[in-house]
């Protein structure tokens, strides 16, 4: 199994509460084709998983009035993994979901080459990251 696990995805993100039906769906679509020209593995994982969502936007307006809510970005991508990274989003007990504004100033900590690759392009992007979480333990 190819863990951990990452892609990237051009956006701007669809939230799970779009009106347009079709547009969630075709966002979940372009979700599941860029995991899927990653993911190195045939088999799904069976165990729990984490998953960290960096959505890095573009909003000249203050505190991103024209972005998404980071609230609303995690379920159409953890729903799009279904059946290829993981057998269900039930697994998923751990979840990070970040929103990053590229016209504000930021540090990335040792970014891997996906997001590095990335940050010369002026369009949005989502980096997700896959791993194995222990239900035994939380880090607080």
């Amino acid at each position: 199994m190819s863990i951990p696990f990452e892609f990237t995805i051009d956006g701007p993100p669809v939230s799970q509460q779009a009106r347009d039906c079709a547009r969630l769906r075709e966002w979940q679509e372009q979700v599941h084709e860029a995991a899927s020209t990653m993911w190195q593995s045939r088999s799904v994982i069976s165990g729990d998983v984490a998953v960290a969502i960096n959505y890095f936007c573009f909003d000249s307006t203050p505190r991103l009035k024209h972005s998404l809510d980071v609230d609303n970005v995690p379920k159409p991508i953890l729903d799009a993994l279904k059946g290829l990274i993981y057998e269900d989003d039930k697994q998923v007990i751990d979840i990070i979901c970040r929103r990053r504004n590229r016209y504000s100033a930021f540090t990335i900590h040792n970014p891997s080459d996906p997001v590095r690759r990335h940050m010369g392009d002026t369009d949005p992007f989502l980096h997700v990251s896959i791993t194995f979480a222990n239900a035994g333990e939380l880090n607080i």
